[in-house]
């Protein structure tokens, strides 16, 4: 009688979980976290502003500027049969919808929800993982400012590997892989950018 040996293949982004391995390190402006930072932190909030002279509804450019994008999580299972013993690779899935952009609006202030996917090296530089996205986004205009705070933020892997699918949990963003973190800032900003040129009638 043959063994079955079932390889267990690790989520890419678990492969840097080893925390020892990855030093702590000052965090960018505007980052709020909890542990270390790059060690063992996670991004819980980002907060930016821009210079604004609003020619524009900010609700409306809160709902046209956002990403709201239905995201897919994906994973695989192993079952052994009860009766017979035998292993059964079961795939695994589920897919999170977008919910409306706009959540919130008045003449000063509007919140919305972003939900987007990214692609970023792994850990170790080796490969693309492809990652999703999802956060409240607030905006508010003070004077000739307009401040953003980007909460609830959350952050799984597309492909879990054998960890089976993933889902948005409200768990923050990971800091102690850097492309991951960065990309997470990156869109953050991006969506903070396009919000402002709508405000500021640019994007006409």
């Amino acid at each position: 009688m043959k063994k079955v040996i079932i390889p267990f293949i690790a989520s890419t982004i678990l492969a840097g979980c080893a925390t020892g391995s990855f030093e702590a390190k000052e965090a960018p402006e505007g980052v709020g976290y909890t542990g270390i930072y790059g060690k063992d932190g996670i991004m819980t909030s980002y907060r930016t502003s821009r210079k604004v002279q609003p020619k524009a509804d900010l609700g409306v450019c809160i709902a046209s500027n956002i990403s709201a994008s239905d995201v897919s999580f994906s994973g695989t299972q192993y079952s052994r049969g009860a009766l017979t013993g035998n292993v059964y690779k079961l795939n695994d899935s589920n897919t999170e919808q977008a919910k409306g952009a706009l959540t919130a609006s008045s003449e000063s202030m509007a919140m919305g929800v972003e939900q987007t996917t990214r692609v970023a090296k792994d850990s170790f530089g080796l490969m693309n993982l492809t990652y999703n996205l999802k956060h409240n986004v607030t905006a508010k205009i003070d004077g000739s400012s307009l401040k953003f705070k980007f909460d609830r933020l959350n952050f799984n892997q597309a492909n879990s590997g054998s960890l089976g699918a993933g889902s948005f949990k409200d768990n923050g963003v990971v800091t102690w892989i850097p492309s991951i973190v960065d990309g997470a800032i990156e869109q953050y900003n991006e969506t903070a950018d396009r919000i402002t040129l709508c405000l500021n009638g640019d994007d006409f």
